[in-house]
């Protein structure tokens, strides 16, 4: 499958899609938000082996909102039981799960890089710490807050990796059967063509979580409304993926 190349301004289009999804089905999608919320928490509690279940089953879960907002546009309604769709299906139920290895290879090579940078930061702090005297200790602690800095900016540059990775990848798995590898190189491929509209996507869910989360330390009950943003972003996902892979334009539905 060939991607379009689209402007930045897409990437409105796109949040504006999953509104439009979300506005006709606001429940059904805050149920599917919750319940991925639900099972991301279980599965990241159960000690060692939870958070590797979930990564591996992470593409598969992702493959059910995809399938969701797919039925949807159809003139379905989006269900709590489509999360796992992809799982249910045998056609996609292999490719997903090998999908999700790849996503466990990805974060168990950024775990290593990471591992790798801050033992260096550290053998920096326990030089200064060595070398001691007055002046080592605010060097010192000038050292641990950078080294929480540069753990914060090495999450977010993994987090963008990922997306890059698996952004278009997953749905082209669960929808048009390409192989876990050949699926990445096509999403690599169509996110690079589109980093205009994938930045103001982001940019537009970075801001809008912000504003909620700022809001609710002022008034708790307003973090409710974070349950909203990250169901609309589900749902523009998909939306993002028909535009670049489909016709090019918003599922027409969203019209109603």
């Amino acid at each position: 499958m060939t991607p379009k190349r689209l402007s930045a301004r897409a990437g409105v289009e796109w949040f504006a899609c999953g509104w439009g999804l979300f506005r006709l089905a606001p429940l059904n999608w805050l149920l599917l938000g919750v319940s991925l919320a639900a099972v991301n928490v279980l599965l990241a509690l159960v000690p060692v082996l939870g958070p590797v279940l979930l990564l591996v089953v992470t593409p598969a879960l992702y493959g059910g909102i995809a399938f969701a907002a797919r039925e949807q546009t159809a003139g379905g309604r989006p269900r709590v039981e489509h999360l796992l769709a992809a799982v249910r299906e045998p056609r996609s139920r292999a490719p997903m799960i090998r999908l999700g290895v790849h996503l466990l290879a990805v974060y168990l090579l950024a775990l290593l890089i990471g591992s790798f940078v801050l033992g260096a930061v550290a053998g920096m702090l326990d030089i200064e710490l060595i070398e001691g005297e007055m002046q080592a200790a605010p060097r010192a602690e000038d050292l641990t807050k950078d080294a929480l800095v540069l753990v914060m900016a090495m999450l977010a540059i993994v987090d963008v990796v990922v997306a890059a990775l698996f952004f278009f990848a997953i749905p082209l798995v669960m929808f048009h059967s390409l192989a876990p590898g050949a699926a990445i190189q096509a999403g690599i491929r169509a996110a690079i063509m589109n980093i205009g509209p994938m930045f103001v996507f982001l940019l537009i869910n970075v801001g809008l979580g912000a504003l909620v989360l700022a809001g609710a330390l002022t008034l708790p009950p307003l973090a409710l409304a974070l349950v909203v943003v990250v169901s609309v972003s589900l749902a523009a996902w998909y939306c993002a993926f028909q535009s670049v892979y489909g016709d090019g334009a918003a599922p027409s539905t969203l019209a109603a």
